[in-house]
């Protein structure tokens, strides 16, 4: 109910009054922004199935029963992920009139280009990027009409305080789980989040990656995949893609193009690595099919990087001591 509380607060002044569910509800962000909200401030939320939607099982989705839902069910209000904010972009480039009434779309579940945000508003869609965890009830922070910063996820709301650690992780209070099933420890004190970040003189909270997740190359710099993976979500040919370069002296990218866009590849990688410092440039990459593998994505199309790296272990360590890039399944 706080969370709730806080959510309607910071997205008041968009007079938000139709919303339309794209998450499935068993997402917990979708289930407040789709739900609790609505009935909180009086607002109707429509809840297609995801085969309205256009989705087909946890990860392909039809583009175009998408833009007929969106123009079938006008709303005020969405909720996305990055991959469907990237969606959303392309549709709205070539259907100038698509989505028209939305007065505020938040996206979240990733961490977002902040080029892609700027294209999104450019054409008029106004994009706001927030963060959470299930362990703190979902959101944490989030961009409003009124307080707004590309490149960050918001300021905290209001039910909760964000502070940053010594070495840069985000730790949460003030609505936070008892602990996990089967820890008899209750959690006590702020939540250690697993995210690196940091607060800026404004408040604003920046993101810069996954604690369990930042890279050293083997010529001693760090980084953070996550930064590789959210620039290349500039890259119309890229759907999904995973970067691995802890402890070698190149990076790999293993890489699941759109349908029809391999032969585009290359120069998009190209220019990618045009933007990025030379450490973090993707040196190698494979084609790859990850959701034609069981396990190898969540539940919601997300790629579990731990289960990737093992699965494909033998074809990264070739394309590392042969310089190969190739095609592998």
């Amino acid at each position: 109910m706080r969370v709730c509380h806080s959510l309607a607060e910071r997205v008041a002044p968009a007079g938000v009054e139709r919303h339309l569910t794209l998450l499935p509800l068993a997402t917990l962000l979708e289930n407040l922004t789709g739900l609790y909200v609505p009935l909180l401030t009086g607002a109707c939320s429509r809840i297609p199935s995801p085969v309205e939607l256009g989705f087909s099982g946890s990860s392909k989705l039809d583009p175009m029963i998408l833009a007929e839902a969106l123009t079938r069910w006008p709303s005020h209000s969405l909720v996305l992920v990055p991959e469907l904010l990237r969606l959303l972009v392309g549709l709205r480039a070539n259907q100038p009139d698509l989505a028209g009434e939305v007065r505020f779309i938040a996206v979240g579940g990733g961490k977002v280009a902040p080029a892609l945000i700027l294209r999104a508003r450019a054409l008029g869609l106004p994009v706001y990027e927030g963060y959470g965890l299930s362990e703190c009830g979902s959101v944490v922070a989030l961009n409003g009409p009124d307080q707004m910063k590309v490149g960050s996820v918001g300021r905290p709301l209001a039910h909760c305080r964000v502070s940053i650690a010594l070495d840069g992780e985000v730790m949460v209070e003030g609505a936070t789980m008892l602990g996990y099933l089967g820890d008899p420890q209750c959690n006590q004190g702020p939540l250690a989040t697993g995210d690196l970040g940091q607060l800026d003189e404004e408040g604003y909270l920046h993101l810069t990656g996954r604690k369990k997740n930042v890279q050293i190359t083997a010529f001693g710099r760090n980084f953070s995949p996550e930064w590789i993976e959210a620039e290349a979500q500039l890259c119309p040919a890229i759907g999904r893609i995973v970067v691995f370069g802890d402890g070698q002296p190149a990076n790999v990218a293993l890489i699941q193009a759109l349908p029809g866009s391999h032969t585009q590849l290359a120069q998009q990688i190209e220019q990618l690595n045009q933007q990025l410092p030379d450490y973090a440039r993707i040196h190698h990459w494979l084609p790859v099919a990850l959701d034609q593998h069981p396990g190898l994505l969540t539940a919601n199309g997300r790629p579990r990087r731990n289960e990737i790296y093992h699965h494909f272990s033998r074809q990264i360590d070739q394309c590392l001591t042969q310089g190969l890039t190739g095609e592998t399944s």
